[in-house]
């Protein structure tokens, strides 16, 4: 029995340690990369919409991986309002980072809000995407401990070219996935939209990390994605999260994407495709453990702004870190 659990002992002390080699090997890489000072991609999006980037893998080991192009925009100050208030504009950044799934603990779907007023009537639009939050260590940039990562499916545009739902019906938008932190999103929200809502996922600890893994495997297969088009109804940011939340779901809890008639799917279901719909499909299959809205643009900021203090705690602990990395090597 003594040697039986020596065994069990030596096989986990083996498997941490070559966990703990894995993500020292990778960071030891992101340490030699860093876009805000060589950027090649700047050529490639001349002329592109800047908030778009497609996301590159650089590399893999384990459960940790290293990618070029996270999107980590900060919010800038631009003045006074008439109204004597601080006017923010955005700074948008790109950068390389490591991304370690073993540390994944929370999954939540995004909803930012726009309202558009047509007199009696105000539908609501918005935008879909999917957030994952990670232990201390789960995210890591050249600036430091992120531990958000938000993924988006999106039209690719240039930059002259603002994003219609009309004419995404038909097929003008090259797809691309777009990969940012939850602080970068808030900058996005302060921009463009009045809102947002958080909608935190009842899965399990593998349902979670086979999600992200699948996001990262559609979001890192550029070349797919450059063949395919967006589409309003059909392949949009709504329809892709449903798409991909389905392949961790049992056959019971899968959400309902197509309407069937006669052996065919002559259209998709209007809960897998209106946000509007969106927590109401995700509360039918009760997986929904918690809702959290942010609404209105001093909101939004309140809430920025203190995911910075945080940051900058997260960074003075990232310092030592690699002061200690450096002795260490």
């Amino acid at each position: 029995m003594k040697f039986f659990l020596f065994i069990i002992l030596v096989i986990s002390t083996y498997a941490v340690n070559n966990k703990t080699s894995e993500w020292h090997s990778v960071y030891s890489q992101l340490k030699q990369s860093d876009l805000s000072k060589v950027d090649p991609y700047v050529e490639e999006y001349k002329g592109i919409d800047p908030l778009v980037r497609y996301p590159i893998k650089k590399r893999s080991a384990g459960s940790v991986y290293l990618m070029d192009n996270l999107r980590v925009s900060r919010m800038i100050e631009e003045g006074i309002s008439k109204k004597n208030k601080i006017k923010y504009g955005r700074e948008i950044k790109w950068t390389s980072a490591m991304i370690d799934v073993s540390k994944l603990k929370r999954v939540s779907v995004v909803l930012t809000k726009s309202q558009i007023n047509l007199g009696i009537i105000k539908p609501k639009t918005g935008h879909a995407q999917m957030l994952f939050e990670f232990e201390h260590g789960g995210v890591v940039t050249n600036e430091g401990f992120i531990d958000t990562l938000v993924i988006s499916y999106e039209g690719k545009r240039r930059d002259d070219q603002p994003f219609n739902p009309a004419v995404g019906l038909f097929r003008v938008y090259p797809s691309i996935f777009v990969m940012g932190t939850f602080e970068d999103l808030l900058v996005k929200v302060n921009s463009f939209f009045n809102g947002m809502e958080i909608y935190d996922l009842e899965l399990s600890e593998k349902q979670k990390r086979d999600l992200l893994e699948n996001y990262l495997t559609a979001a890192f297969d550029t070349e797919t994605l450059k063949k395919e088009r967006y589409h309003t109804t059909r392949n949009s940011c709504v329809t892709n999260m449903f798409k991909l939340l389905n392949t961790v779901l049992p056959k019971e809890r899968k959400v309902k994407e197509w309407y069937q008639a006669f052996g065919l799917y002559p259209a998709r279901t209007l809960g897998s495709i209106l946000p509007e719909r969106m927590e109401g499909t995700l509360r039918k299959l009760d997986m929904v453990s918690m809702t959290t809205d942010i609404f209105g643009k001093e909101k939004i900021r309140e809430y920025y702004f203190g995911l910075v203090e945080v940051q900058k705690r997260y960074s003075k602990s990232t310092r030592i870190f690699n002061l200690m990395y450096e002795n260490k090597k």
